[in-house]
């Protein structure tokens, strides 16, 4: 029984994408909260599931809203660009996102609903 497939896209690719760049965003203000409200760890001492809950929908809000705003700036204004200065790039890049690994679609392996795949890949 091989271990691999079971980090290959359900549990490594969301923790990566999502989790730790979601907890690298708000954790200044973890931290920030903590020092200059001392009742938080009062309540993080009193309560440890719902701070955990908490903060962990704050990770995952924290990043689908900076993945939405990346995913615009790159829509509207990096393509927009790219694509003056170097003509063809938006069919390169849907024929690249088309294209099939052994088992998934690379546009797959973008955060699902994302900007760019809306953007860039006709509706099925």
């Amino acid at each position: 029984m091989e271990i691999t497939p079971a980090f290959k896209s359900e549990v490594f690719r969301p923790l990566v994408t999502i989790i730790i760049p979601g907890a690298f965003s708000i954790a200044p203000y973890i931290i920030l909260t903590g020092y200059y409200i001392p009742k938080t760890f009062d309540f993080w001492d009193a309560h440890p599931a719902a701070v955990v809950g908490i903060v962990l929908v704050a990770t995952i809000a924290a990043d689908l809203i900076l993945d939405d705003l990346g995913s615009h700036i790159e829509t509207k204004y990096w393509d927009e660009r790219l694509e003056r200065v170097e003509p063809g790039h938006k069919e390169r890049w849907k024929d690249y996102l088309a294209l099939e690994l052994k088992d998934e679609l690379i546009a797959q392996r973008l955060v699902p609903g994302s900007r760019v795949i809306q953007h860039c890949m006709p509706p099925r």
